[in-house]
């Protein structure tokens, strides 16, 4: 109740500088459905959120008929080859919706997207480096390949005055 209270009073605070905001997608398909249907009686126009591996690939006709937008999940988890089928099955069908708007749920940018051009995608991957400083290796052309040099990132609990940018340059060089 209280999730569902703060969305509507910040849909309808912000709602009109917003192109869009995600539906409440908690619950399955069924309690998606019946969500945003309750969201929409209200007045609210959420962006249906779509996770082909839960939902199906008949919903996703359904909502690209319908909508104008969607969101795409089940990626983030996904594993490389399992990621692969979901994107190549999203662009196949993604042509015959030529209109439709997706935006994919967590989808670091990568080597995929170069070939299929998706209109938008998030991901938190960018605070990687603070989570896990030591495990991140740079990256070109969308492939991992060299390890992250310590010096090249900044600890989280570092003093800001000490802490360093890249290479030897501090924050107080700056």
């Amino acid at each position: 109740d209280w999730l569902f209270d703060t969305y509507v009073e910040l849909v309808n605070e912000y709602g009109d500088r917003l192109w869009g905001y995600n539906e409440l997608d908690q619950g399955g398909m069924a309690n998606k459905i019946r969500m945003r249907a309750k969201l929409e009686d209200l007045g609210l126009a959420p962006i249906p959120v779509y996770h082909p591996i839960n939902d199906g690939w008949d919903y996703f006709d359904e909502l690209a008929q319908d909508y104008d937008r969607i969101c795409f999940g089940n990626v983030v988890q996904a594993p490389p080859g399992e990621r692969r089928r979901l994107l190549m099955t999203a662009y196949q069908r993604h042509l015959k919706y030529p209109d439709l708007f997706i935006h994919f749920l967590g989808l670091t940018p990568n080597e995929l997207q170069a070939g299929m051009p998706f209109d938008s995608a998030d991901s938190s991957m960018w605070t990687y480096t603070f989570r896990y400083p030591h495990s991140v290796r740079l990256s070109a052309m969308g492939h991992k390949r060299w390890k992250l040099s310590p010096d090249l990132y900044t600890p989280m609990k570092a003093d800001p005055a000490t802490r360093v940018i890249a290479g030897n340059v501090t924050v107080a060089d700056q």
